[in-house]
């Protein structure tokens, strides 16, 4: 039976038919998700448990295609109406519930893991074929000394960042117990519901409260979006396209630092993503002399109890600005961007897509997108478990300069993705040091001033200040290939 799909889902979908017929291979929809395998067990059993969790879930046994009440011609015109404003109108795509479905989990061999590494790019940027079989796949890899490692490959458009903890904390579930998932709670809503109440939701007009505050949002902006030629960390040359693909920068924060910023937000009364996008919001001022600054966010919108353990793409993403003075204290305006994320928070159900529409905007490529997230926490252990996450995706699509917050067994680490073609890695390294400085800074003295911080910030004396376009760090990456457009980026 054919059903409807979710806002997100079906833009997903759409903009994947407009790359491809310009012959792009959309390889950042696909998200990675790896475990390493730390004790000795059953081929057989990894195989069960894997099935067993496609069992529970419909969303990763769904087929996906073109509604067949759409004419050719009507279809070619709605993805051209799409490819030139962003706009499109639901029911290009259907989905169909596959009723059996038994993932076989082939075995390979390679040698240590920087052929993993390459093993997980190959298979990155390998299609699914979602119209006829289901939207994940999977490789069992023995790398030898380094241990043995599942690695499943899923359609973007079928699970956010939150339904990868659902799935992994499953697997592993299942994995412990050596049974066949009966122990689980039963799944209280699947993803094709949702999408059903969703377009309901919208037929009946009940997303005008999250229509209104939005569109307040964006009317208020002005300048508080940050383009790409606010910052100074840009290439002065860049790629005329994003075929240069992503790359990421990483930055520690030690473990006595670490539990000094945890002590801090205890204090505060505040969380560690409220004090990092605060010493973000305050890099961004330094560098571009705006008042009011908008960063992206995603935001889970899990807001019912049946939503809570599903896997599907339920996440919406939305810009959120600030205002601030520079004699303000830095733990004030930390409360001001906690208190409006939470605003935002209260009005997250709305999708992007369905926003676009209602404001008649689109995005514009040109522009800059900078996001703000957070990686699920890795809690401390003694000792390893039989099964362990170790690969995650990091950056959302379309988000050309994109920082996490990750906290792993109680230490912090800031991961930058960004467009390669766009921005220097030296200098987005420096833009990190910075942030580290305002937040080590303000666990000594959280009442200092946000003028007081500007100094933390000055960038380091790197060779993009004032080079030519000859130097290593400026030179433009190669135009390797149209795969690589949108290309996912992942922590090792």
């Amino acid at each position: 039976m054919a059903l409807a799909l979710a806002f997100n889902q079906e833009r997903h979908l759409v903009a994947e038919e407009v790359m491809a017929l310009h012959g792009v291979v959309p390889s950042g929809a696909r998200s990675p998700l790896v475990f390493r395998i730390n004790a000795p067990i059953a081929h057989g059993l990894i195989e069960r448990a894997l099935n067993e969790v496609i069992r529970r879930h419909s969303a990763l046994r769904t087929a996906y295609g073109p509604n067949e009440r759409y004419s050719r011609d009507d279809r070619w015109l709605q993805l051209q109406v799409f490819a030139r404003s962003g706009v499109f109108v639901p029911g290009l795509y259907v989905q169909r519930v596959l009723s059996d479905v038994q993932l076989t989990v082939p075995v390979r061999t390679v040698a240590g893991t920087d052929e993993l590494t390459e093993l997980l790019r190959q298979e990155l940027a390998t299609p699914l074929d979602t119209t006829s079989g289901p939207p994940i796949r999977a490789t069992l890899v023995d790398t030898g000394s380094a241990g043995t490692y599942l690695v499943l490959v899923l359609t973007h458009h079928t699970v956010d960042g939150w339904s990868l903890g659902v799935l992994a904390r499953e697997f592993a579930a299942i994995i412990e117990a050596g049974a066949d998932g009966t122990a689980l709670p039963r799944v209280p809503m699947q993803y094709h519901d949702f999408a059903a109440w969703q377009l309901q939701q919208f037929r009946d007009g009940r997303f005008v409260r999250e229509e209104r505050f939005w569109h307040e949002q964006w009317d208020r902006l002005g300048d508080a979006q940050i383009a790409f030629t606010d910052l100074p960390f840009r290439r002065r040359t860049p790629v005329a396209t994003v075929t240069a693909g992503t790359s990421y920068e990483r930055l520690f924060f030690t473990p006595q630092e670490s539990s000094q910023v945890s002590l801090l937000v205890s204090q505060l009364t505040l969380t560690p993503y409220a004090l990092f996008r605060t010493a973000m919001t305050i890099a961004l001022h330094y560098y571009t002399g705006k008042q009011r600054l908008a960063v992206w966010a995603n935001f889970a919108n899990r807001r019912y109890p049946e939503f809570m353990p599903t896997l599907g793409w339920y996440s919406n993403t939305h810009i959120v600005s600030v205002e601030l003075e520079p004699d303000m204290s830095c733990a004030s305006l930390c409360r001001r961007v906690a208190a409006g994320v939470a605003q935002a928070q209260a009005h997250e159900a709305l999708p992007l897509p369905a926003l676009w529409q209602r404001l008649g905007r689109s995005l514009d490529r040109h522009n800059t997108r900078v996001n703000f997230d957070v990686l699920p926490r890795r809690p401390q252990r003694t000792s390893p478990p039989p099964v362990e996450v170790v690969v995650l995706p990091v950056a959302p699509r379309n988000m050309d300069f994109d920082i996490r917050l990750r906290e792993d067994g109680g230490v912090f680490a800031l991961v930058a993705t960004f467009s390669l073609g766009r921005y220097e890695p030296a200098a987005v390294q420096a833009f990190l040091a910075g942030m580290r400085r305002i937040v080590t800074a303000l666990v000594e003295a959280p009442d200092l001033r946000v003028s007081d911080c500007r100094r933390l910030v000055a960038l380091e004396d790197v060779a993009f200040a004032e080079c030519g376009s000859g130097c290593a760090s400026c030179a433009d990456p190669p135009d390797d290939s149209a795969a690589n457009v949108a290309a996912t980026s992942f922590v090792e």
